[in-house]
């Protein structure tokens, strides 16, 4: 049991790694649309980190 709760959290702390990856990414988004600049791989750096999450969500059985 305790085997599956370390499993658990190991997952749940790569999901929010992701998400605070994301995060970031949005705000070079923004920073560099004003500027004008392509931000189209840093959106398919965000569309691969959101695929991540859900797999994890779905190994790990969370539906957050």
């Amino acid at each position: 049991m305790e085997k599956l709760q370390t499993s658990t959290g190991k997952l749940i702390s790569k999901i929010y790694e992701y998400q605070k990856f994301i995060k970031l990414n949005l705000q070079f988004i923004n920073a560099l649309e004003e500027e004008g600049a392509d931000t189209s791989l840093l959106r398919e750096e965000i569309n691969e980190l959101e695929g991540k999450i859900a797999e994890l969500r779905l190994r790990s059985g969370l539906a957050f």
